[in-house]
């Protein structure tokens, strides 16, 4: 029952989050199935309604909190990294900025402040560390005019783990870092090859490695003791490395599981079904922080959890390869939703991948846990490395499928379905037997269905920041305009390619190049080499123009310039009936001379304005003879240009037209 209690009280939570009739009807259905199947009687479905009602209301407060504007009092710093920490005093939690911040998670501290909305600038597809804290509740930053330290944990985990690290080489120190502490460099090449395979699963800190730990510990306890001691003895071994990690929520998730697990077999002689220890578990970190019931990880980890465990015990049929083939196919399409949700591609091979992995990892996770304990290992250097070129030789064979992300209703319904699927199979009913696999599978194909290669039209003003790059889009077919370019960030990796395989895009068709500014060019040689260009296009070499069926692109710079802006391309592009032009970074000479040479013809439904919206660009004369329904400004956030001009801005005004900018709105797409 305490496991059906902790469903219904993350229902009533996910009613905030998501829609909520989706919500109300998996509610209403789940009740109704677990009453026909005899699992709940009338007054356990009140308790549960009881349950859904009380937990949506106390979650609502959290919510909904109205804080003040200062804060003076005691939190505990929960997470601490190098230029910031998080407090939380259980009503609130509060991102601090410290630069060089050496405080330790676990430390009580004092402190007064103002309180400022967090803003973080992220550009397309990128991460998001604002959309990370406000998925733990964190919304603002509280800025420190006074702090005492009250208690200094005496554990100090931070230094405790980089005194573990500092000896081990740097493919070493991010692998053990995010195997033993959950924390991960994706700047580092390891990270980046073991997500682009959609293998991150494979070296992230999981119930898989610590109960292989527990295992190891108890086969070796128990030359000399019975099971109950062998268990017992090999929990205790694990604690002081779960206090080093208290504070995350994944470890601390593990922790709490096996400690029930513990409890329950030494006091309660296996009482318990490890569903209902599953669901106390989920209930303890509740209380423990409320706030981590609004985290993905949180909702995920128990909904794969449950999945996983029903799918161990889906299967009686004796022949060894049948039934692990029907196991393994139920896993590639649980997990495929967290991989698309992670990178935006799933590889059909990781979970075969994930096969030949584990059992190193797991080896490599053991030395890390008995290094940790007892000093400096060198097998470890070896084995990372060699899982590093692992890496890198089966990225040579990645057969990926890209595909966008899944909205957080669409996670919701997708879990719910395949859940339902597996739980109706374990209980026998008739129209589901021996159809689970087609069932499953047949959720499977509908959700990776490449709808956008076969009916997207859009026009995209891709959000780079200080640049420009635009996406024309009509369903297999893919052009690109300039690529941006930031000497502070990979523009082609973290934004671009991110970008295209949410739109399912394999390869570019066609990329014209309006002039080499690095802020128009600047991530080509990374894009070139990393995604697959068919044709290039510059001012050089297109003077023409190209047609594609509903797409007609034409230049209309057709004069040579001394200024490199002023040589930039302008594009004239109808695009199924829309008139959309493009003025790269041209100023109003250019304009003159356009104005000149076409006249009305210049007339279009969308202008992209010259030169990022500065004054250099968009008289007030070429303004009024182009009329656009709507002007679009690419641009960065706060850049130092102080791009867009307030003068140009005012002429945009005065015409009535709207105005689009990539700094307030991010990527700017237009559908047909």
């Amino acid at each position: 029952m305490i496991f059906y209690i902790f469903l219904f009280v993350i229902l009533g939570i996910l009613l905030l989050k998501s829609n909520v009739y989706l919500i109300l009807a998996i509610s209403i259905l789940l009740l109704l199935i677990l009453y026909f199947l005899k699992k709940l009687n009338l007054a356990k479905i009140i308790l549960c309604i009881f349950t859904f009602l009380t937990s949506l209301t106390i979650f609502c407060s959290f919510e909904y909190t109205i804080q003040s504007d200062t804060q003076s009092t005691n939190f505990i710093i929960v997470r601490s990294r190098e230029n910031y920490y998080i407090v939380y005093n259980y009503l609130d939690k509060f991102y601090v900025y410290e630069k060089n911040n050496n405080k330790q998670e676990g430390d009580i501290i004092y402190l007064e402040g103002k309180l400022e909305k967090i803003s973080f600038i992220t550009l397309e597809s990128e991460f998001s560390f604002q959309n990370y804290l406000n998925e733990q509740g964190i919304y603002n930053e509280l800025v420190v005019s006074k702090e005492k330290v009250l208690y200094r944990n005496f554990l100090q985990p931070n230094a405790l783990k980089d005194i573990f690290l500092k000896n081990y080489d740097e493919n070493t120190q991010n692998l053990l870092s995010s195997l033993l502490f959950c924390e991960k460099n994706y700047d580092s090449s390891l990270i980046k090859e073991a997500n682009s395979l959609n293998l991150i699963v494979c070296i992230s800190i999981s119930g898989i490695f610590i109960n292989g730990i527990i295992k190891f510990f108890q086969f070796i306890f128990s030359y000399k003791f019975d099971d109950k001691k062998s268990n017992l003895f090999s929990f205790l071994i694990i604690i002081p490395f779960m206090l080093i990690n208290i504070f995350n929520i994944s470890i601390l998730r593990i922790f709490i599981i096996n400690l029930l697990k513990t409890i329950n077999l030494n006091i309660f002689n296996k009482r318990f079904s490890y569903l209902n220890l599953l669901g106390t578990s989920g209930l303890l970190l509740i209380l423990f922080d409320p706030y981590v019931i609004f985290t993905l990880n949180f909702i995920l980890g128990y909904f794969l959890s449950i999945i996983f465990l029903l799918i161990l015990n889906i299967s009686s049929d004796n022949k060894f390869l049948k039934r692990n083939i029907k196991k393994l196919t139920l896993q590639t399409i649980a997990l495929f939703p967290i991989q698309i949700y992670f990178t935006n591609s799933f590889n059909l091979l990781s979970i075969i991948l994930q096969f030949l992995i584990l059992p190193i990892t797991n080896c490599v996770f053991l030395f890390g846990f008995v290094s940790f304990y007892l000093g400096y290992n060198p097998l470890l250097n070896y084995f990372s490395n060699w899982i590093y070129y692992l890496f890198k030789l089966l990225s040579n064979f990645n057969l990926a499928l890209f595909h966008e992300q899944f909205s957080f209703n669409g996670l919701v319904f997708y879990y719910f379905v395949f859940y339902l699927m597996i739980y109706l199979f374990e209980y026998k009913i008739k129209f589901l037997d021996n159809k689970l696999i087609l069932s499953c599978f047949l959720i499977f194909i509908i959700s990776v269905f490449p709808y956008k290669r076969i009916t997207e039209k859009s026009v995209s003003f891709i959000n780079v920041g200080q640049g420009d790059s635009i996406l024309l889009r009509d369903k297999d077919l893919a052009i690109l305009i300039d690529t941006g370019g930031n000497i502070y960030k990979d523009i082609a990796n973290d934004v671009l390619i991110n970008f295209f395989k949410k739109k399912e895009i394999y390869d570019i068709d066609y990329l014209f190049i309006t002039h080499d500014d690095y802020d128009h060019i600047g991530a080509l040689e990374e894009l070139n080499k990393n995604f697959d260009i068919k044709n290039i296009y510059t001012k050089d070499n297109f003077n023409t123009t190209l047609s594609f069926n509903n797409i007609l692109i034409q230049t209309l710079n057709v004069w040579d310039f001394e200024n490199s802006n002023d040589n930039s391309l302008v594009l004239n592009i109808d695009f199924y009936n829309n008139k959309f032009l493009l003025m790269g970074d041209a100023s109003t000479k250019v304009e003159n001379k356009l104005i000149e040479t076409y006249g009305d013809f210049l007339k279009a439904d969308y202008l992209k304005l010259g030169h990022h919206g500065s004054n250099t660009s968009s008289s007030n004369d070429f303004i009024k003879i182009v009329s656009p329904k709507e002007a679009i400004i690419s641009c960065g956030v706060n850049n130092i240009y102080n791009h867009p001009s307030k003068q140009v801005i005012d002429i945009l005004n005065k015409y009535k037209i709207k105005i689009r900018r990539t700094d307030l709105e991010g990527t700017i797409s237009y559908y047909f």
